[in-house]
C-alpha cells in the first residue's frame, strides 16, 4: 500500500552498540503487554520484583535468551519474542521455585531452548498464513519444564500458584489488577496496577480494550463455571484482557466491529480457559497463556480466510499500537480511497471526458456497472463538422495505453470499425485487450480500432506500453474507449471497482486539480499527471542523502538540524531526524507521498511533512489536496489535551496545497493552508521553496502566530563501500534551468 510498523532503526544491519541492546531488552519487558517501550520495560522489569525470586530469575532468563539469540546470530536477537518469551519461562519458574544453582541450570537451559524454538516457529507460523507467533515458545517450553520439574530432586517450592492476593482496594478492581500482575507471574494489586498505569501512558485505546477485555471475558466465566476453584480468574484472567487487546488494537485497524470482535475473542478466551483448567489440573498444570494463544491465533487465522475488505481490517505484516494503526488507515483512505477499489492509471494521453461513468445510462448496468467510456471533446464536441465521418472524431486513432502492470491475456483486433451512429451487436465489446495485472485481476480496453493492436499474447506490458488506437468498434455509437476490470478472464466477465490514479481531474463545475485518487463523473475530464523530470530531481531522495538546515523559530533562536535517507531491511525508505523520529515515503506514480510518522516531536521533520508531506512531481498539478496528521501542527499543551480528549486516536487536518513556478526566480513555491477543527479551529500556512537544483530550499510555517523558519544549508550524500567519491556536502544552487512542461 502506497503512502500510508514501527521503526526501529536499520534491521540487520551493523550489529547493534550497548545502547541499542539494552534498550531493545527493556522493550522486550514491554512487549509481553505490546507496549514496547524501553522507559515502561523498565518500569515493568521494576515490578517483577515485587517477588525478588520471580524478578531474579525472569531477568537471569531473558539476559540468557539475549545471550543465545547474539551467539547464534538469531533476528531480534536483544529484542521481541527471543527475550519476552525466555523472560516469562523463567519468571513462571521462580514463582514455583526458589532461585538456587539448580533451578539456574534448569532456567538456563529453558531459556536456549526457548530461543531456538522461537526461531522455528517464527519461521513456520508465518508461513502457514502470516500469523505472528506471540508468546507460543514460553507456553510450549514452560509446560515442559513443568511436567518435567516435578520429576527432579532439589527444587524447593517458592509459593503456591493457587494462594489468593491480598484485598487492596475493592472486589473486583483487585480481581482486575491482580489478574494483569499474574501476567508476569505476580498477581498482586499494585504490581497489576503498574503493568496497567504503563499500558495507559503508552495507548489510551489499548487500555480501554484491556479493561473491556477482561470484563467481558469474567463475565463469560463467572456465567459459565460453576464453584471455580479460589483464585483461578486471579491467575488465568489476564487471557481475557490480552485476547481482546490483540483482536481489538495490535492486530487489527480500531473500528467497532473490530471492538466487537474483540469483546467476542475475550468471551471465547473465557470459554477455552474453563476447559483447559479442568484438562491441566489432571496433570497438575497451570493454564498460563495458552487460552489467550489458542484464541487469538485461531481467531487470526479465520479473518485471514474472509474475501472481504470489510472491518475488521486485519493487519498480520504490519502490526502496532491502535493509534498507529488507527492513523495509517485513515491516511490511506484519505489519500488511496476504498480498500476495496483497483487503482489505476488513465489508459490514454492528453485530456479526455467521461462519456459514461459508472452505473451509466447506456450499457453500463448490473454486473457491468463498474465500467467507464471515455472520449476527446473540444468546445463541447466530440467531433469537428457534422460526424459523419470516423475522421472527424477527435477520439479516433489516438493511442491508448496499458493502465497497470501485467500480460497481456487476450486480444481481437479484426473487426470492422462502425460508421458512426451503427451499432455491431454480434460482436459488443468490438476489438478489445485483455490484461492480466500483477494483482490477478483482468483489465479489459475494448471498441479499439482494427487493426491497431500493436502487443501480442504473454507479452509483458507497464504503463506507458503503447497497445492500441481509440475506434468504434462493436456496440459503439461513435469512437470511444472502454475501460473495465474483472475478477476472471472470460471477456465480458462482472466488473469489479476501480479508481484512476495520479491524475488531473477537471469537473464540469469547478477547477482542475490534482487528485491522487481520482472518483469520476460523467462530463468530467481527466489526464495523466505526468511527471517532470526537473521537479522530480529537486525532490530525489536516494539512500543516504541528508539535508542540513538552518532552523529559525519566531522568538529568534535559531539552530541547526539534519534529515538524512535510510533503508531498513525490508527495503522501505525513511527520513529520518537528528531527534531519531523518523517517516517512510514512497515515490510512485509520479508522486512523493510521506506516511507513518513515528518517534518524539521534531519541529523540522514535522515542517517538511506539513508541507510536503503529499507532493505530485507533474507540473500540470497546481492544486491538490490531503490530510495529513494533526500531530503535525505545532499545538499548544491545552489545545494537544483537547485534540486527544475529543480524537483519542487521531485526527486528521484539511490540507489544501497550491504549487506556481516563478520565470523570475526561476523556482516553484508551494504552498499550503492546512485547517483543523477539534471543538476549536486552528489555521496553518506552510510555504515551501523548490529549486530544480537545490532541491527544497527554504520551508516556513505560521500557526497561531508562531513563525518556523528553515534554510537549506548544505545537502550530503554518504559513502558506500567501495565507493568514496559519494561522500559529499555541497551548498544548494539557486539557479536552474527553465522547466519543461510535462
Amino acid at each position: 500500500m502506497i503512502f500510508t510498523r514501527p521503526y526501529w532503526g536499520m534491521e540487520g544491519g551493523p550489529a547493534p552498540g550497548l545502547r541499542q541492546n539494552i534498550a531493545g531488552f527493556l522493550s522486550a519487558y514491554g512487549g509481553i503487554l505490546f507496549v514496547d517501550h524501553p522507559l515502561i520495560g523498565l518500569a515493568f522489569l521494576g515490578a517483577t520484583f515485587w517477588f525478588p525470586n520471580v524478578g531474579m530469575s525472569g531477568l537471569l532468563a531473558a539476559t540468557v535468551g539475549m545471550g543465545v539469540g547474539h551467539a547464534l546470530r538469531l533476528p531480534y536477537a536483544a529484542s521481541g519474542v527471543n527475550v519476552y518469551s525466555s523472560l516469562l519461562v523463567g519468571l513462571s519458574l521462580g514463582a514455583y521455585y526458589v532461585l538456587d544453582l539448580r533451578l539456574a541450570l534448569l532456567i538456563v537451559l529453558s531459556a536456549a531452548l526457548t530461543v531456538l524454538l522461537a526461531a522455528v516457529l517464527r519461521d513456520v507460523l508465518w508461513r502457514l498464513g502470516r500469523l505472528p507467533v506471540l508468546s507460543v515458545p514460553f507456553v510450549v517450553v514452560a509446560l515442559t519444564t513443568a511436567l518435567a520439574a516435578a520429576t527432579y530432586d532439589g527444587l524447593v517450592p517458592y509459593y503456591l500458584p493457587s494462594q489468593p492476593p491480598p484485598a487492596m482496594i475493592e472486589g473486583w478492581i483487585d480481581q482486575f489488577f491482580s489478574a494483569m500482575g499474574s501476567t508476569f507471574f505476580t498477581p498482586h494489586p499494585l504490581v497489576g496496577a503498574l503493568l496497567f498505569l504503563g499500558i495507559l501512558l503508552r495507548s489510551r485505546y489499548l487500555a480501554l480494550l484491556c479493561l473491556a477485555g477482561f470484563t467481558a471475558g469474567q463475565l463469560v466465566f463467572e456465567g459459565l463455571t460453576v464453584d471455580p476453584p479460589p483464585g483461578l480468574l486471579e491467575w488465568t484472567g489476564f487471557n481475557f484482557a490480552l485476547t481482546a487487546m490483540a483482536l481489538g488494537g495490535i492486530f487489527t485497524v480500531p473500528s467497532v466491529p473490530s471492538f466487537v470482535f474483540a469483546l467476542v475473542g475475550a468471551g471465547t478466551s473465557a470459554i477455552v480457559t474453563g476447559a483447559l483448567s479442568q484438562l491441566l489440573l489432571v496433570y497438575s498444570l497451570p493454564v498460563m497463556a495458552l487460552p489467550f494463544l489458542l484464541t487469538t491465533l485461531t481467531l487470526l487465522a479465520a479473518l485471514r480466510l474472509r474475501v472481504t475488505t470489510s472491518p475488521p481490517t486485519l493487519l498480520l505484516e504490519h502490526p502496532g499500537l491502535p493509534e498507529y494503526n488507527f492513523e495509517r488507515a485513515r491516511l490511506a483512505r484519505a489519500r488511496l480511497g476504498s480498500l476495496g477499489s483497483v487503482p489505476l492509471l488513465a489508459p490514454f494521453l492528453g485530456e479526455w471526458q467521461i462519456y459514461q461513468g459508472f452505473d451509466g445510462k447506456h450499457t453500463h448496468k448490473q454486473q457491468w456497472r463498474y465500467a467507464l467510456d471515455f472520449h476527446r471533446v473540444e468546445d463541447g464536441r466530440s467531433a469537428s463538422g457534422d460526424g459523419s465521418q470516423l475522421d472527424q472524431y477527435y477520439s479516433y486513432g489516438l493511442p491508448v495505453l496499458s493502465p497497470a502492470y501485467g500480460l497481456v491475456a487476450a486480444i481481437e483486433d479484426r473487426v470492422p470499425d462502425n460508421s458512426p451512429g451503427d451499432l455491431d451487436r454480434r460482436n459488443n465489446w468490438g476489438n478489445f485487450v485483455m490484461i492480466q495485472t500483477d494483482s490477478n485481476l483482468f483489465v479489459l480496453l475494448a471498441h479499439l480500432k482494427q487493426s491497431s493492436v500493436r502487443v501480442k499474447e504473454g507479452e509483458r506490458v507497464t504503463p506507458v506500453t503503447p497497445i492500441a488506437a481509440c475506434g468504434n468498434s462493436g456496440r459503439s455509437p461513435q469512437p470511444h474507449l472502454h475501460l473495465q476490470i474483472q475478477r476472471h478472464g472470460r471477456l465480458g466477465g462482472a466488473t469489479v471497482p476501480f479508481h484512476l490514479v495520479s491524475a488531473i481531474v477537471c469537473p464540469q463545475d469547478a477547477a482542475p486539480e490534482y487528485r491522487l485518487v481520482a472518483s469520476l463523473r460523467e462530463g468530467d475530464s481527466i489526464q495523466r499527471a505526468d511527471e517532470d523530470a526537473l521537479l522530480a530531481g529537486a525532490l530525489h531522495l536516494p539512500v543516504g542523502r541528508s539535508l542540513r538546515y538552518a532552523l529559525t523559530q519566531d522568538d529568534g533562536s535559531t539552530s541547526e538540524g539534519r534529515l538524512r535517507v535510510e533503508a531498513t531491511f525490508l527495503g522501505e525508505l525513511r527520513f529520518v531526524a537528528d531527534s531519531g523520529a523518523s517517516a517512510a515515503f514512497e515515490h510512485r506514480n509520479g508522486t512523493l507521498g510521506f506516511y507513518d510518522r513515528q518517534g518524539p516531536a521534531d519541529p523540522l521533520l514535522d515542517l517538511w511533512l506539513l508541507a510536503l508531506g503529499l507532493t505530485p512531481l507533474s507540473t500540470l498539478a497546481s492544486s491538490w489536496r490531503d490530510r495529513p496528521s494533526a500531530q503535525l501542527f505545532p499545538l499548544s499543551g491545552w489545545d494537544r489535551l483537547a485534540l486527544h480528549a475529543l480524537h483519542p486516536l487521531d485526527a486528521g487536518a484539511e490540507s489544501h496545497y497550491e504549487r506556481r513556478w516563478s520565470d523570475a526566480d526561476r523556482e516553484w513555491t508551494q504552498s499550503g493552508i492546512h485547517e483543523l477543527h477539534f471543538g476549536a479551529h486552528r489555521r496553518a500556512r506552510t510555504i515551501a521553496v523548490l529549486s530544480p537544483e537545490g532541491g527544497c530550499v527554504t520551508l516556513e510555517l505560521d500557526c497561531a502566530g508562531r513563525r518556523t523558519r528553515a534554510e537549506l544549508l548544505a545537502v550530503g550524500q554518504l559513502a558506500d563501500r567501495g565507493v568514496p567519491a559519494w561522500e559529499q556536502e555541497f551548498s544548494p544552487v539557486r539557479t536552474p534551468r527553465t522547466p519543461t512542461e510535462a
